[in-house]
Formats: C-alpha cells, structure tokens, sequence
C-alpha cells in the first residue's frame, strides 16, 4: 500500500513539473521583455564594461560593425560579448538602413 502512495506521489511530482512552466508562461507578458535591435557603429569606438568596482574600456568596435544592443540609461547601449556586458554610447551607433539585411553567418550576433 505504501508503494502505491510513493508511485502517485512521483507521478505526481513529475505531472506538476511539467505543467507548471507551461502555466507560469503564460503570465508573462511579451511587453515585460527587454526588445533589443541591431544597430551599426558609427565610428570605432570604446566598449566599457563594469570589472569590479570600476567602469573601464575594455575593447574597441569597429566602424561599420553591427551589435544587437539593448536600452540601459540615457546614454549608452547595453551588449553581450562573450561572457560580459558592454556599454557602448548612443551617439556612436546608428539604426540599420532598411534596405541593409541582418547577416550573421557565423552565429556571432
């Protein structure tokens, strides 16, 4: 009798595993998502990044070169290289034209 209750219970467990995702999923809404956009560098430019307690350059994007960016504060962009996050100025990158296509054949963007 006992076994019975341990196997409903695990039954159970692994049922609710499955569906509450799937339920809380639905709560979220697509507006609480952060959008991001593929913008181009303008100019070469400075990428910062927060190392301990210090905002500091850390690497350089060329002119021409595209990023997915997403909004941080008034002033800079916020993207993801390797296993960091960079600033980069808004002035220094520009929306794409329309008639440029989104080409990431290495899967780096």
């Amino acid at each position: 009798m006992r076994s019975q209750y341990t196997l409903t219970a695990g039954l159970l467990g692994i049922l609710m595993s499955l569906v509450s995702p799937v339920s809380l999923a639905s709560l979220l809404s697509e507006d609480s998502a952060v959008k991001s956009e593929y913008m181009e560098a303008q100019r070469d430019s400075e990428v910062y990044a927060l190392v301990g307690e210090h905002v500091i350059p850390v690497g350089e994007v060329k002119r021409g070169q595209l990023i997915q960016v997403f909004p941080a504060d008034a002033e800079y962009y916020e993207f993801k290289f390797g296993h960091g996050t960079g600033f980069i100025d808004k002035d220094d990158v520009r929306e794409l034209k329309k008639s440029r296509k989104v080409q990431d054949d290495l899967g780096e963007l």
